[in-house]
């Protein structure tokens, strides 16, 4: 029955705006089938899942009603659908309670074939249509997923033959699955395959700095925190799905085609896939990750990264080479105390094969001894995140170092770096002697401040951004009560507000206090001084409470939630002696 007789056959005349709004759905409709007619092969046909995609949907709304109202674009409309499936809730009810009659079975089988109405018909169709959109996945997933699992919660099996149904489009498939991440097993829910030209031995295990900087920064600005640990888990995440991009391999079986253990690559799918998906935002890391991988094509200058990985298995830095370097830098005399070379060994293996520090040969030797590799850990950390100049001239030698014992690994010649070459050529550098177009590039990669710089630049409002109202508001009620201390900072010249701000940047940023940049108003070793002071205090207990009792704004609660639970984080850290 056409919807253009929809004012007569539904017992109630629709209101003119609703009738336009169904005829125009009819006609799109009409356009469809014309074209399926005109093409035996229904794929090849435009867009030739529609109409099967606006079935689906029907059947997701009618189940999961009234989650499905906000698509509709009237009460009028809605009452007519909340008429035909109040029975359906209701029987759903009873059949969660246990207490299903045959009657009331035959009731709920009826509910999964279409109305008789054109009107009921025409209105659930215009819900579906709606709710489809354009059918982008990084915007539909976000606004279907919740309905198909509310639909799996309600009726398990219906809702089943729903999203597995193998008529409807990709797009929907993957919108509507309960979890897309890694490789599912049914290739509908696979993004579409795309035949890319680099080779799995040209990805490093641990994304370049270089490709995720200029690739994730706008996907970094949707992530409610972001701190050192989602950086690193994207970076792995990143590089496996760049191996599945190529081979069509999970995750775990691209682990060892890139150097990196089954172990980690699954543990890293569990996790960074959770949290992506509990943010709606896995469609947005394929889609990055895509942007890589294109890049990757398009560039000569691709590198054989596991034939660096073979050449350097067994490679250390040579102890005569590490004391070389450290030669005419006497404050870092400390890393000198660690036996051997291994913290050289550990950074210029990392700098040649893009891989991580802690992954590196010599880490993995040290395990095996029993060695405390925490410890290890920490003098890296130390060593990579400092800003001081002895730190960054000792990183600029290790980068020198790696660049020229890479050129050995490409031509798969025996390496034989010279260290004097290597500092007499940083001294060089260092004194403005020459200005080498390969030596100025390794000034970018021995410090992040430059990048938090630019982060805080682009907040216009840093402070009023990390420390919104409302969580200004509820910090106000648990901060130290001695008034005296806000009147000392205040007249120091130094806000509580300021100080609240730039504590959220360091534990939601890939951050150390000394790299705090100068657009919060307020020092390191102050911010530093307070954070303890409120730690001590237990002010961020009092907080993490209070935010989860607050009301507001979805979004603004999840930001401050988030951004608390990183400063308590970096609390307990702390009590514990890490931070």
């Amino acid at each position: 029955m056409r919807l253009d007789r929809a004012g007569q056959d539904s017992g109630s005349a629709l209101s003119p705006g609703d009738l336009d709004h169904l005829l125009a759905l009819q006609q799109r409709i009409l356009e469809h089938l014309s074209l399926q007619t005109q093409t035996q092969d229904k794929s090849a046909a435009p867009d030739g899942c529609y109409l099967s995609d606006l079935i689906a949907m029907t059947h997701l709304i009618k189940i999961t009603w009234p989650m499905g109202a906000e698509f509709l674009p009237s009460s009028r409309l809605e009452s007519l659908v909340e008429g035909y499936v109040e029975p359906f809730i209701a029987q759903t009810t009873v059949q969660h309670q246990g207490r299903l009659q045959k009657e009331e079975r035959s009731r709920g089988m009826r509910m999964r074939v279409a109305p008789s109405g054109s009107a009921l018909c025409g209105v659930l169709l215009a819900a579906a249509d709606s709710a489809l959109g354009d059918r982008e996945l990084a915007t539909l997933r976000p606004r279907l997923n919740p309905l198909a699992r509310e639909a799996y919660r309600r009726e398990n099996s219906y809702a089943g033959s729903v999203c597995r149904s193998n008529d409807i489009s990709p797009a929907l498939a993957r919108a509507i699955a309960l979890r897309i991440y890694g490789l599912p097993v049914r290739v509908g829910l696979r993004p579409p395959s795309i035949q890319h030209h680099f080779r799995v031995e040209e990805i490093p295990s641990f994304l370049p700095r270089k490709w995720f900087d200029r690739n994730f920064a706008e996907f970094i600005k949707r992530l409610p925190r972001f701190d050192y640990a989602t950086e690193r888990r994207l970076r792995r995440g990143a590089s496996l799905r760049l191996a599945e991009l190529k081979s069509g391999a999970t995750w775990e079986d691209c682990g060892p085609m890139i150097g990196m253990q089954p172990s980690l690559a699954r543990r890293t799918l569990k996790h960074l896939g959770r949290e992506l998906e509990e943010l709606s935002l896995w469609p947005a890391f394929e889609e990055t990750v895509e942007q890589v991988a294109e890049y990757l094509d398009s560039t000569s200058q691709r590198i054989d990264y596991a034939n660096r990985r073979r050449h350097m298995a067994s490679w250390r830095l040579p102890l005569d080479d590490w004391l070389s370097m450290n030669e005419g830098l006497p404050e870092l005399k400390r890393l000198r105390e660690w036996p051997g070379s291994a913290i050289g060994s550990a950074l210029v293996w990392a700098g040649v094969t893009e891989g991580e520090r802690m992954r590196s040969p010599v880490v993995f030797d040290l395990r095996q001894r029993g060695d405390d590799t925490q410890a290890f850990a920490t003098r890296l950390d130390r060593l990579s995140d400092v800003v001081g100049e002895p730190s960054l001239r000792l990183r600029r030698r290790l980068h020198f170092y790696a660049e020229r014992l890479a050129a050995f690994c490409d031509k798969n010649l025996e390496a034989a770096v010279s260290a004097s070459d290597v500092v007499r050529d940083e001294l060089a550098v260092a004194a403005g002697v020459i200005q080498e177009p390969w030596a100025q590039a390794s000034l970018a990669v021995t410090s992040r401040r430059a990048m938090l710089n630019r982060i805080v630049c682009e907040l216009t409002d840093p402070v009023g951004k990390m420390a919104p109202d409302h969580l200004w508001e509820l910090f106000q009620r648990v901060v130290p009560a001695a008034a005296d201390q806000a009147r000392s900072a205040s007249a120091r010249g130094i806000g509580i507000r300021q100080a609240l701000a730039a504590i959220v940047f360091v534990s939601t940023m890939p951050c150390v206090w000394r790299e705090l940049p100068s657009g919060f108003g307020i020092s390191s070793d102050t911010a530093f001084q307070r954070f303890t002071e409120w730690s001590e205090a237990r002010v961020w207990t009092e907080l993490r409470q209070l935010l989860r009792d607050a009301t507001g704004s979805q979004g603004d609660l999840d930001w401050s939630r988030h951004a608390i639970d990183a400063v308590s984080a970096r609390a307990e850290k702390r009590k514990r002696g890490r931070c």
